[in-house]
């Protein structure tokens, strides 16, 4: 057989070659353009180092479970003061009793309510305190002015009614501030951006925490 009719064997009958399995080996994502694995690919990322999802309260402060966090505490301070005062009032002379509504409003347990709906990302604990926000600031309207107007007629005789409307859009100015991040939470709990998983991923704060995305 001359070298021509080898060669055109070899066309005609090409060599076989076994297929040999290959176990052991985890498949790995490829990006089709350049079959390298994805930048950034979410599977090899720990959640702490993720890119952040949710919003930040304010656009600069910190995370909605954060910020529900310190307003929490914010009140607990306050009615700890509060409080304090109460007893140290009592006790002056002169003093024989204490008004029921002020008690009432030292003991308020919606403060502790808020504190673990965000520690547990509760949404209904969240919902019944914005609630509460709303109603408290409904009966202070409607109790201010009707002090308002009582003062009005025991100092000059006038029973014309008066609306102090600055002093109510205020109220409503820092009570939309106290609600603010209430709902921001529920939103974001509802959306499942956060919850118990992903907070490592969410944390943020402005001052309080070392924020290990701005160093990757």
């Amino acid at each position: 057989m001359n070298a021509a009719e080898k060669t055109e064997a070899g066309f005609n009958n090409p060599p076989t070659v076994e297929a040999v399995a290959v176990t052991g080996l985890t498949p790995v994502p490829v990006n089709a353009s350049n079959g390298q694995p994805p930048v950034g690919s979410r599977q090899a990322i720990p959640m702490h180092q993720q890119e952040k999802q949710g919003a930040k309260c304010c656009g600069c402060c910190c995370d909605y479970r954060r910020a529900v966090i310190i307003i929490a505490i914010i009140f607990i301070c306050v009615t700890a003061i509060s409080l304090i005062f109460a007893v140290l009032a009592v006790s002056l002379p002169g003093v024989s009793n204490f008004d029921d509504d002020e008690i009432e409003e030292i003991f308020n347990g919606n403060t502790l309510v808020a504190l673990l709906g965000a520690r547990f990302y509760n949404i209904p604990m969240l919902c019944l305190v914005i609630l509460w926000f709303l109603v408290s600031y409904a009966l202070s309207v409607y109790f201010g002015i009707d002090n308002i107007n009582q003062v009005n007629a025991l100092e000059t005789g006038d029973v014309e009614y008066r609306y102090p409307i600055g002093v109510f859009v205020g109220q409503a100015i820092v009570t939309a501030l106290w609600i603010y991040p209430h709902v921001g939470l529920i939103l974001e709990i509802r959306s499942g951006i956060m919850s118990r998983e992903t907070y490592p991923r969410e944390e943020y704060s402005c001052c309080c925490v070392d924020n290990r995305r701005r160093h990757q």
